[in-house]
């Protein structure tokens, strides 16, 4: 199913003549191969945020094992890596491994070092007090080895080449999320309600996209100064830890207003409305077998 809606609605975008040169997705097998058979013109990105969550995932997991929870502090930090390789190799596959792999270093509290034949170092300052009580590894022991094997796996030195042009889905996501205030999962909609309902969500997505961080207006005993930019410090269940979140600007509903107008024109027979019902050519049923006579199917169901 996803694997069918994923190549309609890339074939409707093509048809309207718009020019895809990257598209980013998850690790979807089918899509993956569709792409690298049907449009191998395209260049195929895995979305960071999906392919980071399976490094959240192992990570985890490798700090289980036997004497190797010291792991546990590096999690964090080895997921911001991989984020600042995406961001700064420039769509180097060569670059991006060569920084990704300089983490086996920095872990060890090595700094600089000779790499085939060539001198190396890691690209950051001089690093915080904070920075130098780290729990460093040692190798070799068992969460260096640990570490080791997920760093320089070999599935994710294949999946390099569609990780280089830091793809990132969050804005689709947030938009997915906002839908659901007018397109809940948990009732059944008509297409015409469908269609109207996710338009709303657009026009309001579109006219709240690109929304600059606040600015402390007044001094509390919490915020920042005033002139400064806004944050707030939060303790998700999930991350087990205190994260600063930005504060954006507040949503604004100035469009509804022009939605108010439209449709007091066209009430008002000034406008001519141009919508089309999407519900005239949808069958009733769309199970690939005629509907049978209920009286029947319970009469077979009941011998």
């Amino acid at each position: 199913m996803e694997k069918l809606a994923f190549k309609n609605c890339h074939d409707r975008i093509l048809e309207n003549s718009y020019d895809v040169q990257v598209l980013g997705t998850d690790r979807h097998p089918g899509i993956r191969k569709m792409l690298r058979e049907e449009y191998d013109t395209i260049d195929h990105q895995f979305d960071l945020w999906h392919y980071s969550k399976s490094l959240k995932k192992k990570l985890p997991e490798a700090c289980r094992k036997p004497n190797c929870h010291e792991l546990q502090e590096w999690i964090a930090p080895i997921v911001n890596h991989f984020y600042w390789c995406s961001r700064t190799c420039r769509g180097d596959v060569n670059l991006f491994w060569k920084l990704w792999t300089s983490l086996l270093f920095h872990v060890r509290n090595i700094h600089q070092w000779e790499e085939d034949g060539q001198n190396s170092a890691c690209l950051h300052g001089e690093l915080s007090i904070f920075e130098k009580n780290a729990r460093w590894l040692v190798k070799p022991s068992p969460p260096y080895k640990a570490l080791e094997d997920i760093i320089a796996s070999k599935q994710l030195k294949n999946d390099i080449p569609f990780l280089v042009l830091y793809c990132c889905t969050g804005a689709i996501e947030v938009f997915h999320s906002n839908v659901l205030k007018y397109r809940s999962k948990r009732l059944h909609y008509r297409m015409n309600s469908m269609e109207a309902r996710t338009t709303v969500a657009i026009l309001e997505h579109d006219n709240n996209v690109g929304r600059q961080q606040a600015i402390v207006k007044r001094k509390t005993t919490t915020s920042e100064d005033v002139g400064q930019p806004r944050t707030r410090l939060e303790h998700p269940r999930s991350r087990k830890r205190w994260i600063v979140r930005t504060i954006y600007d507040p949503v604004t509903s100035s469009h509804v207003y022009d939605i108010m107008d439209t449709i007091l024109r066209i009430a008002g027979r000034l406008l001519d409305s141009t919508w089309i019902n999407k519900e005239v050519n949808i069958p009733r049923n769309i199970a690939p077998t005629e509907r049978p006579v209920k009286e029947e199917a319970v009469a077979r169901y009941r011998s």
